[in-house]
């Protein structure tokens, strides 16, 4: 794939993050990939995720347990198994990184964690959609070291005010980076007993090679706000100290790039490009070209559309 990177100061920063982590060897590592056009993989998703659950379970000395999902989980299963990966996820953070000599037992438990994530927002991506209806896609990842190092940054004050509920086909976004849900991820989820309960709400404030492509049809800032509005009304959040209007919840996600149809998939539909790369389930190499030096890279990516470069 092929991305056009816009020109702001956080789309500049980010490509920085990437070739700093192209120096230090990283890899793309938390990868989920939720690029299917239809339901058929999702028994095979919701076995992925139960045999990450299962191995934590059997695993982790101190007896927390995670349950399994069923084989057509609702978003009630998925938010509860969520809400526990992030009870249980830093106790073995802080392991996973002060650690000088960290133990494989704390490695293995950490990425079950991260893989119970993965797999919970992957199966959030593809339930609930009939398939008559579904013509849309995703794909994550982050690059960092095999320990989970990863480059990070605090946002910075005027960052916030870009921060959109839109998005286009193929629209490049900075992930989330934060552990939790803001307000947005609370409405999508409607997991308002997340706040009932006593919890908070987690607006990013960070950015990384976090990195989240969206490929779904025209979705609007106006509509998707409006929905939020009413189910933040509807739940009447003021009263827990929420200001709507606040550009500091982080509604939404970071644009830093668009997606480039490649030749051989001019003039397909968007449900035919989702099915053309939903056999893809890897990503070997994420870097920086600069085209100007290197106009025939370019050439030949546009052309086949093998290619990942940012």
């Amino acid at each position: 794939m092929i991305f056009q990177m816009d020109s702001h100061s956080l789309a500049e920063r980010y490509c920085e993050f990437i070739k700093q982590s192209e120096v230090l060897n990283y890899s793309a590592r938390r990868v989920a990939w939720g690029m299917y056009a239809d339901k058929s993989r999702l028994p095979a998703m919701v076995e992925k995720l139960n045999s990450s659950i299962r191995s934590f379970n059997d695993s982790n000395t101190l007896k927390y347990l995670i349950p399994e999902v069923s084989d057509i989980p609702d978003n009630i299963e998925l938010n509860h198994v969520h809400s526990l990966f992030e009870k249980y996820l830093p106790v073995y953070e802080q392991e996973h990184q002060h650690q000088k000599v960290e133990s494989p037992l704390a490695r293995q438990l950490f990425n079950d964690l991260n893989r119970i994530n993965q797999g919970v927002h992957s199966l959030e991506g593809i339930i609930g959609i009939p398939d008559s209806e579904r013509a849309s896609g995703w794909f994550t990842f982050t690059l960092c070291a095999e320990t989970g190092e990863h480059i990070q940054a605090d946002l910075e004050d005027n960052d916030y005010d870009h921060f959109s509920l839109g998005r286009n086909f193929g629209d490049l976004f900075l992930g989330y980076s934060t552990t939790g849900k803001n307000l947005f991820h609370l409405m999508m989820n409607d997991d308002f007993e997340l706040i009932r309960q006593g919890g908070k709400a987690s607006p990013q404030i960070t950015f990384s090679t976090n990195t989240i492509c969206f490929f779904s049809s025209l979705v609007t800032h106006q509509d998707m706000f409006a929905r939020l509005e009413k189910w933040f009304k509807d739940n009447k959040l003021e009263q827990y100290g929420y200001k709507l209007e606040s550009k500091y919840n982080s509604l939404g996600y970071l644009r830093v790039g668009r997606f480039i149809t490649p030749q051989s998939l001019s003039g397909k539909s968007e449900k035919e490009i989702i099915s053309y790369y939903s056999d893809f389930s890897r990503i070997e190499k994420v870097c920086i070209i600069d085209i100007d030096s290197q106009p025939n890279y370019f050439h030949d990516s546009i052309q086949t559309g093998d290619n990942l470069p940012l």
